[in-house]
């Protein structure tokens, strides 16, 4: 049996119905350019399958405008919407969270604090380390600057003395 689908929900929908094969077909080359390759853009339908017999069959009818070969058959597979995208996202981002706060839970019960007393801390600490990092940044640069002060100091001895 074949069917025509369209999109992503067109796809998941032949999948649910049975379907596990697809195949493009019915090339059309179109006036316009893609800008990426300069080749003409194609159009195509796509045709879901229930028997690999019969989609290969009609792949072999289907040739590829560039290339002059027969296209493929894909394995039909669920596609996940862009809106179950979303829902998978917020809810990664939920158990990331909740995993984030059990572990500081657990962390505060150790140090015998309470949530919020261990967050003040753990910024407190954050802050003293940047801090930390920015007065070896000015160590350095402080030494930076004595060696090119010693440099200078040489170098103006160094032409006193040629001149005087």
């Amino acid at each position: 049996m074949k069917k025509l689908i369209i999109g992503i929900e067109g796809n998941n929908k032949a999948f649910e119905e049975g379907f596990r094969f697809k195949v493009n077909g019915n090339y059309r080359v179109l006036d316009t350019i893609d800008p990426w390759s300069g080749m003409p853009d194609l159009a195509h339908d796509t045709f879901a399958f229930d028997n690999e017999e019969e989609a290969r069959e009609y792949a072999k009818t289907q040739i590829f405008p560039f290339t002059k070969k027969p296209v493929e058959v894909w394995k039909l597979e669920h596609r996940e919407t862009p809106r179950e995208t979303q829902k998978r996202l917020e809810r990664e981002k939920a158990e990331r969270e909740a995993k984030k706060l059990a572990n500081d839970k657990a962390k505060a019960e150790k140090l015998g604090l309470t949530l919020e007393e261990f967050k003040e801390r753990r910024k407190k600490l954050a802050r003293a380390k940047g801090l930390e990092t920015e007065v070896e940044r000015m160590e350095k640069e402080i030494e930076r600057l004595k060696k090119e002060i010693a440099r200078k100091r040489k170098e103006a001895e160094k032409i006193r003395k040629e001149y005087e």
